[in-house]
């Protein structure tokens, strides 16, 4: 039996008036640059989710460049709002991976029209009282899955754009010839 995760999504209800927010980041573990973290309301639409569906919309880990692409470009058309924010290495290196990833949370989790904001992870921002922590929530959550996709497409485009990573996500390696 497939597990359908979006079951257990808001975005698909339509006797709700109230927004949902996603909330999901990309680079915390990563080798070098940002830490970028997304924010994504859906329309109280069963058809919208349904038309990302048929696109495979699901954890951005489990997709191909092109997929989550085609995706990142779905989101925008039929998200509500889409908020997009990121810290630098030298912030990271500040303060420390997970003080500025939550700190980024939190100003996208002030700056929504949302309601209601489920955020991936075991645990919120300080100073956010509408927000829930949901593990794996970017494998039960459309809200969260689209804002994986959209932060993750949004840091290898960065990524791309410095010559680290190659367009299929690989490390470009360099090394210097006398």
């Amino acid at each position: 039996m497939e597990y359908d995760f979006f079951d257990f999504g808001y975005a698909g209800k339509k006797n709700t008036t109230m927004l949902t927010a996603g909330v999901d980041e990309a680079g915390r573990g990563a080798l070098c640059g940002n830490v970028v973290v997304a924010l994504v309301v859906l329309p109280n639409d069963p058809e919208c989710v349904q038309r990302l569906r048929k696109l495979k919309l699901r954890d951005s880990k489990t997709l191909s460049a092109k997929q989550r692409d085609v995706l990142y470009d779905a989101i925008h058309k039929e998200a509500v709002e889409v908020l997009v924010t990121q810290r630098t290495a030298r912030e990271i290196d500040e303060s420390n991976i997970l003080a500025a990833t939550m700190d980024a949370m939190k100003e996208l989790c002030l700056k929504t029209k949302a309601k209601r904001i489920l955020i991936d992870g075991n645990r919120v921002p300080k100073g956010v009282a509408n927000a829930t922590p949901v593990i794996k929530g970017d494998s039960k959550h459309a809200e969260i899955s689209c804002a994986g996709i959209v932060a993750k497409v949004t840091r290898d485009r960065q990524m791309i754009e410095a010559s680290i990573i190659d367009t299929k996500g690989m490390v470009v390696i360099y090394t210097m010839i006398d």
